[in-house]
């Protein structure tokens, strides 16, 4: 990464405060690309998990005295048993991310981006990393960011125009949800209904033409999901949705890549849990593999049920052929299924 100054005269000396915000802003985005990666459900509060931040965290190797260049690589010794770690993946979505925005037609910027980040609320928030590491006309600086075998990008403040009409786009796109039904009210004004979701508590508007629906699955009291339209604060966090689209029930989740403090691994076949939710409680199994996790929290739940497949794969995988009974063989025969071709 580099800092240069735009002046060709006069001082060239870079504020240590700027440099730093630099380092950070890059920082959140390799974060950010690794929450993606790892399928975390979308956060609107707190930090990076920290399996993801160990996994994704940048040290400084090698700075140079000249304008500001300073080699970066990851802090945390990965190694995975296939394929390339998440770190190593992070960092080369964040580097197409960045060399994307060379691209002059905002049409074509927004379609590159679709094709790369497919849930809209993540494309949002790549989308703020992204111009916030093009530096501002009064900061008097270019970024030069260069990642092995790519060329040099250089984000000057001329391109802050084509990413901000990307973001004004991206905040209005739709939204998909999932949580349960938990209270119908029926007021003079706009019919809403309740949805308790991993974020907290959203308000839904909805039209007569849902309402035997809503009912339906408020009824269940099971897990759905609903698409529609909302406006995003500037924290990320949604207050209404304003129209649905679509509701289904969400009753299974497909976790693609498993992502423990001691375990990374991208699954050629995807690992099923079983989601349900009672008495306030989200709920994830998996009886073929004896996985169950319990908790008030959606994230703390998905993690103590990825944390349990790690234990239970590197159980069984490491154990010799012979040491195991009949079932137990047909438990690992199964789970070699699930990893990846070198």
């Amino acid at each position: 990464m580099k800092l240069q100054k735009r002046s060709k005269g006069g001082e060239r000396h870079i504020p240590v405060d700027i440099i730093g915000n630099y380092l950070i802003r890059l920082q959140n985005l390799v974060n950010h690309c690794g929450e993606y990666l790892s399928e975390k459900p979308f956060r609107t509060r707190g930090k990076t998990p920290k399996d993801i931040q160990k996994k994704c965290r940048l040290l400084m190797k090698g700075a140079k005295i000249s304008s500001f260049d300073q080699s970066l690589i990851l802090e945390d010794d990965q190694t995975v048993l296939y394929g390339d770690t998440l770190g190593i993946e992070s960092i080369k979505l964040s580097s197409d991310l960045l060399n994307s925005v060379g691209i002059e037609d905002p049409d074509e910027f927004s379609k590159e981006f679709h094709k790369r980040i497919d849930i809209s609320r993540y494309r949002n928030r790549l989308t703020k990393d992204l111009n916030s590491l093009i530096p501002g006309r009064g900061e008097g600086v270019n970024l030069i960011i260069q990642t092995r075998g790519v060329e040099e990008i250089t984000l000057g403040y001329e391109k802050k125009t084509m990413v901000k009409e990307i973001l004004k786009r991206t905040k209005n796109e739709d939204i998909e949800l999932v949580g349960v039904l938990s209270q119908m009210r029926v007021t003079q004004g706009p019919k809403k209904i309740e949805l308790t979701s991993p974020e907290g508590k959203i308000k839904i508007k909805y039209s007569r033409d849902w309402k035997d629906d809503l009912i339906e699955h408020l009824k269940k009291g099971k897990p759905i999901q609903i698409t529609g339209t909302a406006t995003l604060k500037e924290d990320d966090t949604i207050e209404v949705l304003e129209k649905i689209k679509d509701i289904r029930e969400a009753n299974t989740i497909k976790r693609h890549r498993i992502v423990s403090e001691e375990f990374d691994m991208k699954l050629k076949n995807p690992l099923f849990l079983t989601l349900d939710y009672h008495e306030d409680q989200w709920i994830m199994t998996n009886d073929k593999l004896s996985i169950h996790s319990q908790h008030k929290d959606y994230q703390n739940c998905l993690k103590e049920a990825e944390d349990e497949f790690a234990f239970i794969f590197n159980e069984y995988i490491n154990t010799p052929d012979n040491e195991l009974t009949k079932d137990a063989l047909q438990l690992k025969r199964y789970l070699q299924t699930m990893i990846p071709e070198s």
